[in-house]
């Protein structure tokens, strides 16, 4: 059922009497991307609950840097596009302001931290304004905007800017701790404990808060560890950026820091400490560089983790994204398959008819459909002499060969159906090496009063399937002849079967076609008096065949038709070319 929902056939058709009437509330249904959409979320939801989704991306990747296994799914994941990339420059931009100000507020304010700041401002501000300037003015600037895609789409090109602007962060952040100035710090020593760091003036021990306007005295360095938790934000805020290389960002940044903590400027958190404790003893307390630690490695930490489960889920969402795509995809796939077998099983209009009754659920076993037509040429086109033809024995691989050639036949018959001029002819079925075709079953010409196209139609086929078989019989070097019966008249058009439905097509017009062909000639084409009168109203050469014995109509006045007005016109035209030839002779 969901292969045929899938169908979006249009056409129109219409019933007999015993069909119930169906309203124009119950003809409207919804479209075919509503429906495949909602169909790819059931699935995508019905995944996402069953969690097949998720125990195959456990298995598809690494555990340690979550790449996945499959190199051409990793290299898929790699190239993706990141939409958002401008609202990572952005946010950086804001860090960089705010690890600024910090410093030139609190912290000594030195000629490098000016040279830094300008450095690092310049960078990150202009790719700020590049970015958003080319999607705020794509019609006056094309050339910004298009470098900004090409940043976007880029992933080296976007790993690199990454980088360089959290490394930029990262140094904005530390570059203002090794310019503190640490040569009014001694080291104190009371009788028992450890040492102390504290600022002196000449000999004796002088307490100072607050900052020195004249000096880079950092009296307040638990502020450069706010300012290097900042910079440890912009690692986050890259949420694309790979998990691997954010690990290796933040070990160095950790390293660095406490490289910083315990070995450059080692004094200026013993300091704070005794600005802190004013008695100058070391007394039971944590020390501010221990606490500093302590808060950057429970950071480091939650930034980690918080990492980890963006690349998870990241990675994730790929899947399913991509597994929903490939589901997608094939449903389009079976619904042309389905489409084309369909419309090889039943005419256009009769598919689209049922599939509005799938649609709709409101099919069944006992559903008919049938259709009454006016006007419809009928032909049967048999090859008599396939039958002398087919034998059982070793050399045709007993009837396997005689078939093959048979199927090449009806195959190059059904070719000749794709032919725009041919599109009104509807091939009906094959009965052994019969085949029955019909024209004037199109919607909308159920009431047509005028049956003249449709026979002419069918005419034309029947000279091109003759044409056909000729060049099937010099590839095969056989003697094939058809024998054409064609007959119009009213029928009635309808499906039988509810498991392999068969379109077919009944009246006192068909039987008479099948009698034209069962008592015609080889190789002619034999119609019913009020047939040919049609057919020679209309520019083709019929000739009179006299009165034929058809069983269940008594003697019928029948004809030939022996050319197409095609034909004709040029014998016609080549005729009067040679009478005036021999005129001019005279």
């Amino acid at each position: 059922s969901f292969s045929v929902m899938s169908l979006g056939l249009s056409g129109t058709s219409s019933r007999l009497p015993w069909h119930s009437a169906v309203s124009g509330d119950e003809i409207r249904m919804q479209g075919k991307a509503e429906l495949l959409d909602i169909e790819v979320t059931s699935r995508m939801a019905m995944s996402i609950d069953q969690g097949n989704i998720a125990s195959s991306e456990q298995a598809k990747r690494s555990k340690i840097t979550l790449r996945f296994k499959d190199k051409d799914m990793e290299e898929k994941y790699w190239n993706l596009a990141d939409d958002k990339f401008r609202s990572y420059i952005g946010c950086s931009f804001v860090l960089t302001i705010g690890i600024f100000a910090v410093e030139a507020i609190i912290l000594p304010r030195t000629f490098t931290l000016l040279c830094v700041f300008i450095v690092s401002l310049f960078l990150v501000g202009s790719l700020t304004f590049v970015m958003f300037l080319g999607k705020l003015l794509k019609q006056q600037c094309p050339g910004i905007e298009r470098f900004a895609l090409f940043v976007t789409h880029s992933p080296v090109l976007r790993l690199v800017v990454s980088v360089t602007v959290i490394a930029n962060l990262l140094v904005v952040s530390y570059v203002n701790r090794v310019e503190c100035d640490t040569t009014g710090l001694n080291r104190g020593f009371n009788s028992t404990e450890s040492c102390k760091c504290f600022r002196t003036n000449s000999s004796s021990v002088v307490l100072y808060v607050g900052v020195d306007p004249d000096r880079a005295t950092c009296d307040f360095p638990q502020y450069f560890s706010f300012c290097s938790l900042l910079a440890m934000v912009s690692i986050v805020v890259f949420v694309r950026l790979y998990f691997t290389v954010k690990m290796i960002l933040l070990s160095v940044a950790t390293m660095s820091y406490c490289s910083l903590v315990f070995f450059v400027n080692d004094c200026l958190f013993d300091a704070a400490d005794g600005l802190i404790h004013t008695d100058n003893k070391c007394g039971f307390y944590t020390e501010l560089a221990d606490i500093s630690l302590y808060f950057y490695i429970l950071f480091a930490v939650m930034i980690f983790v918080l990492a980890r489960q963006t690349e998870v889920a990241l990675r994730l969402g790929f899947l399913w994204e991509t597994q929903s795509v490939s589901e997608k995809e094939q449903m389009d796939q079976v619904k042309e398959v389905n489409a084309m077998l369909l419309q090889n099983m039943l005419p256009k209009h009769v598919a689209s008819h049922y599939t509005r009754l799938i649609q709709r659920g409101s099919i069944s076993d006992n559903d008919l459909y049938s259709q009454y037509y006016d006007n419809v040429a009928v032909m049967f086109a048999s090859i008599p002499g396939f039958s002398e033809f087919y034998s059982e024995d070793v050399i045709n691989k007993e009837g396997i060969e005689c078939l093959r050639l048979l199927n090449e036949i009806i195959t190059d018959f059904d070719e000749v159906l794709l032919r725009l001029k041919f599109s009104s002819v509807e091939k009906i079925k094959t009965i052994g090496s019969t085949y029955m075709a019909a024209s004037g079953l199109s919607p909308g010409a159920e009431g047509a009063a005028d049956g003249w196209h449709c026979l002419c139609v069918l005419v034309e086929f029947a000279f091109v399937l003759q044409s056909s078989l000729e060049q099937s019989n010099q590839h095969s070097f056989q003697n094939f002849s058809l024998r054409i019966g064609i007959n119009h008249g009213p029928v009635v058009a309808g499906v039988i079967g509810a498991r392999k439905p068969q379109y077919d097509i009944w009246g006192n017009a068909v039987n008479v076609a099948s009698r034209m062909e069962s008592t015609g000639t080889m190789g002619k084409i034999q119609v019913p008096s009020d047939t040919a009168v049609m057919l020679s109203l209309n520019g083709y050469e019929v000739e009179e065949r006299g009165l034929v014995k058809v069983k269940g109509k008594g003697e019928v006045l029948t004809s030939y038709v022996n050319c197409g007005r095609e034909l004709q016109s040029r014998r016609k035209t080549g005729s009067s070319a040679t009478a005036e030839k021999i005129q001019i002779a005279i």
